[in-house]
């Protein structure tokens, strides 16, 4: 998928939320926080924090499944169980990764083993979601969008990516759970021109998590829409696993 420079982040918190978890590091219990004013989005995003992505990605009829690791630490092993099956990760540039079969609405009992670390809880994937996307992006206005969904999740992140011949335009947002529509404005990209564009991506991740003092576990839904700039824009993109919502984290990370 896309490459982005920079990304930044507009902590709007509304909702609160809860998420029994339970861990042990070095034999000392800690407690975890699902919070979504805890949420640690710019150590997140700037890969200063140890973390756990679980995501399932709507594009069109299609869904896939993947679940990404990053540490701060080099540890010699790590490990995953998920639902108690053991989970194949691979290692792509320092990250653990590994598609999975996930559903939306499922909720998934994972056991983290990092060394001496581990970490176990429960967490769900969101039900899935039915956005409405225009059918146009028009750089010269600001450009809302809507979606639906069964129950209200912890927290919504709403994004947009805008990749041209210089440059990575990224703006990521932090919703209420009961958000069911986001505004970008226009003033965020009104700079470029048509001709400048490559491609823009528009998404919505339904999201629910648990903190800890040096991990964040995620589960995730992606809802997202690309609008084509130029025909070649396939070939500007470069396929990354994970899903957007990694794929958000991993590059404003560099």
């Amino acid at each position: 998928m896309s490459t982005v420079s920079n990304i930044l982040l507009i902590l709007a918190v509304l909702s609160f939320a809860f998420i029994s978890c339970s861990s042990s590091s070095n034999n000392e219990n800690e407690e975890g926080s699902g919070d979504p004013s805890d949420l640690p989005l710019e150590n997140l995003m700037s890969q200063d924090i140890s973390f756990m992505v679980m995501t399932v990605e709507e594009f069109g009829d299609d869904l896939d499944a993947y679940v990404m690791i990053n540490t701060t630490e080099n540890f010699e092993s790590v490990s995953l169980k998920l639902n108690g099956n053991p989970v194949q990760l691979e290692s792509w540039f320092g990250f653990y990764f590994a598609d999975l079969e996930l559903t939306p609405a499922q909720e998934v009992d994972f056991e983290l083993e990092a060394d001496d670390n581990s970490y176990s809880g429960s967490l769900t994937i969101p039900g899935l979601i039915q956005a409405s996307f225009p059918s146009d992006f028009d750089l010269s206005s600001s450009y809302s969008f809507s979606w639906e969904i069964d129950e209200d999740p912890p927290s919504f992140i709403a994004w947009l990516d805008i990749d041209t011949d210089d440059e990575w335009v990224e703006e990521a947002e932090l919703l209420s759970g009961n958000a069911r529509s986001h505004t970008f404005d226009s003033s965020i990209y009104s700079h470029l021109s048509e001709d400048d564009v490559w491609y823009i991506d528009v998404g919505i991740s339904a999201i629910d998590f648990d903190i800890r003092d040096d991990f964040v576990f995620v589960a995730s839904i992606d809802n997202y829409h690309e609008y084509e700039f130029d025909s070649d824009f396939f070939f500007r993109k470069k396929e990354q696993p994970g899903g957007r919502l990694f794929q958000l984290i991993m590059e404003s990370g560099r």
